[in-house]
C-alpha cells in the first residue's frame, strides 16, 4: 500500500444529552437521545444547499474510543464473526 496521509479539520462538535459512555446505547434505533450537530460558524458556507430533512453522511471522531482495537464482533459475541 502507498504510503497516504490523511488530515481531518474539525467542523463542528455533536451535543447530546449523554455524559457517560456506559450510557450510550449502540444503536440510535436504542434509545438514544436526540443529538444536534453545532457547526463551526466558519463553514456554514458549505451548507448553502442542504435543506431540513436531507440526509447527510456524517463522518466522526469519537474521542473517548479505544484506537487500540482493531477487530469487534457485533453486540459483544465472540460467537458472531
Amino acid at each position: 500500500m502507498e504510503d497516504a496521509n490523511y488530515s481531518f479539520r474539525q467542523i463542528g462538535i455533536v451535543r447530546s444529552s449523554l455524559r457517560e459512555v456506559r450510557d450510550a446505547p449502540n444503536q440510535a434505533f436504542e434509545g438514544a437521545p436526540e443529538a444536534f450537530l453545532d457547526i463551526d460558524p466558519a463553514f456554514a458556507p458549505a451548507l448553502h444547499r442542504v435543506t431540513p430533512g436531507q440526509d447527510l453522511i456524517l463522518l466522526t471522531w469519537l474521542h473517548r474510543a479505544d484506537r487500540s482495537v482493531l477487530q469487534t464482533h457485533p453486540r459483544g459475541d465472540p460467537d458472531t464473526p
